[in-house]
């Protein structure tokens, strides 16, 4: 959980910046991903333009890429669909218990 916290350089000399979840706007996008309808169909840029309020789409692609490299979800191969990983509900059921 440290790791999505703080900022970290990936393998590819990606530089990424954690997730903090005290910001507004990176709670808000956990709890578009956290929706019911993205945990059986998969999560897609299009899908999540109507949730975060006032979120353009590449604003939301470029979270969505910080969390693909923080691990906290994973692309479906051939797809365009993420899915939460074990990980990030592990982060999301210990932002929820504090």
């Amino acid at each position: 959980m440290s790791i999505a916290r703080s900022p970290f350089t990936t393998a590819c000399d990606i530089f990424c910046r954690g997730v903090n979840f005290f910001r507004a706007d990176d709670l808000q996008f956990l709890q578009a991903l956290q929706r019911g309808e993205h945990q059986s169909q998969g999560v897609r840029n299009r899908t999540l333009q109507l949730h975060p309020p006032g979120w353009k789409p590449s604003r939301i692609g470029r979270t969505l890429r910080r969390f693909r490299v923080l691990k906290l979800i994973k692309l479906v191969a051939g797809t365009r669909k993420y899915y939460p990983t074990r990980r990030a509900a592990k982060v999301s059921s210990s932002r929820n218990c504090t």
